[in-house]
């Protein structure tokens, strides 16, 4: 459903019929989209993943923690900009000297 969604087709086209809505497709997007509601913004998880009564389990996840490098050059750029610096966008693009370093490395 996830497909669909993003590629805004209905299920039964995706399970290659016609590209035609049927009332089951709207059922099973209707369906996907209450389900997707469910989830905490936050974490993403659902009451029913930590629920034995509903197929879950307390401990059906850990935290752990991961290191981002790109979101880490982000924080650090971010930083860069002063708070009377409105509308800035902080954003990455790639290095295009490192690029063509790579590339270059990869033909030889």
């Amino acid at each position: 459903m996830e497909a669909c969604e993003v590629f805004r087709i209905p299920h039964s086209h995706y399970l290659g019929g016609p590209l035609q809505w049927t009332d089951l497709d709207r059922e099973k997007a209707e369906a996907h989209r209450a389900w997707k509601a469910l989830a905490c913004p936050d974490c993403g998880t659902r009451g029913s993943d930590w629920d034995p009564k509903q197929g879950g389990h307390r401990h059906m996840f850990i935290g752990d923690i991961e290191r981002c490098l790109g979101c880490e050059v982000l924080e650090q750029t971010r930083a860069q900009v002063g708070d009377d610096d409105k509308g800035m966008k902080v954003f990455l693009r790639r290095n295009l000297e490192v690029l063509e370093q790579l590339l270059e490395k990869a033909a030889a």
